[in-house]
């Protein structure tokens, strides 16, 4: 009996503690809650919702257009999307060093070509439509409001000394959003590189800050560059095939889009490649690329600015750059050969997607891009005598 009494005692008491406990922690739960309902008071006034809060104060935020150094090149906008008020003004704000960029809004209507005929000009005479090369409000003027209507483009965007002659660089593109929906826009020089800017009420308290739209570029920035290295180590092996007369042919990269492809190596892949008199090599393009050799010379620049009464202000394309220099059919070593602007897959243009040339004597011979060489972008062919 004694037995069985200190038994029941001891169930009495582990009952009792566990009664306590239970109090305990529902009280702690009720303070929580009581502490988050005091919370969410201080954003939202008692008996209020979100469609009777003020407007908040208008905003002025950044977003970077393209990132990198050298030939490795981010063509992407950082953050690609970003979410904010109906007020707010977003200024795009160009962040490679050495790349050309444009930002561009179309508001649906169709892009318009990159490349266009200089008045008056000869059949090899082209420009880079005014449209697109000059920015539609002027550089560092007030932003423009914006209700998803109408074009809207930055210009040519650029910060190094070699950009196009007797231009400023830097310009940019502001716009302040007056009307909630989402608006896309593009680079036209890098049509993979588009973005997204979703406005909200402009009571909306639901909005990234600029801290964490800034962290949001960098997480993407790095996923970017991460690609390019996996391009890079890909690319260090050119692919080959039997061509005529017991010779060969080799593949070359001529820059290489990853995954996503806002993700360039500006690079010729493999950068060094070393064949057999009589070998063909092709190199090929996705983006906007030139493959150019010049012994004896200075390589041709991409652009050239003419004046005339009917256009003062023009970007022209070099036509040794633009278009395809072949001046026989095998390479020796002497004179200046180009492929003009390769890499069609966004857009027609000079030099189509691929160039090939056939070499005839023995030697080592540098070749830059034209487009990015002011980036790095050079390779080496070194031709030996037929085994």
């Amino acid at each position: 009996m004694r037995w069985w009494r200190q038994q029941h005692s001891r169930q009495l008491i582990r009952l009792s503690l566990f009664l306590v406990l239970t109090v305990l922690i529902a009280a702690c739960t009720t303070r929580i809650e009581t502490i988050r309902e005091i919370e969410v008071t201080r954003e939202v006034p008692i008996g209020s919702n979100l469609a009777t809060l003020p407007p908040a104060s208008p905003r002025e935020l950044t977003v970077l257009v393209g990132d990198g150094v050298d030939t490795v090149a981010v063509n992407a906008f950082l953050p690609s999307d970003v979410t904010i008020r109906a007020g707010d003004t977003i200024m795009w704000e160009l962040n490679h060093p050495e790349e050309f960029h444009t930002t561009v809004f179309l508001s649906g209507a169709e892009t318009p070509p990159v490349f266009v005929p200089v008045p008056g000009g000869g059949p090899d005479e082209l420009q880079v439509n005014q449209k697109l090369a000059f920015p539609t409000n002027g550089p560092t003027k007030p932003a423009v409001e914006y209700d998803g209507t109408g074009f809207h483009a930055s210009g040519i965007m650029y910060n190094f000394p070699a950009g196009p002659p007797g231009v400023p660089p830097n310009y940019d593109l502001r716009l302040t959003f007056t009307k909630p929906g989402t608006y896309e826009y593009l680079c036209v020089l890098h049509p993979p590189m588009k973005g997204t800017v979703t406005v909200v009420e402009a009571n909306d308290p639901d909005v990234p800050t600029q801290a964490e739209i800034n962290a949001e570029a960098k997480t993407e920035e790095d996923a970017l560059k991460a690609e390019i290295d996996r391009l890079v180590d890909a690319g260090r092996v050119a692919r080959s095939e039997l061509g005529p007369g017991d010779t060969t042919i080799w593949h070359v990269q001529a820059g290489a889009s990853g995954n996503p492809p806002t993700a360039q190596a500006f690079d010729f892949l493999p950068g060094d490649i070393t064949v057999e008199e009589g070998d063909t090599i092709i190199w090929t393009s996705v983006m906007f690329h030139n493959v150019t050799f010049h012994p004896g010379r200075l390589p041709p620049d991409l652009m050239a600015q003419i004046s005339s009464e009917n256009v003062p202000r023009v970007f022209t394309l070099n036509p040794e750059t633009a278009f395809p220099v072949k001046p026989s059919g095998e390479f020796d070593g002497t004179g200046l050969w180009s492929s003009g602007i390769i890499g069609n897959d966004f857009a027609p243009l000079p030099g189509g997607k691929s160039f090939a040339m056939t070499f005839s004597k023995p030697g080592s011979y540098r070749y830059v891009c034209a487009v990015h060489r002011v980036l790095g972008m050079e390779g080496t062919v070194t031709v030996v005598r037929k085994s």
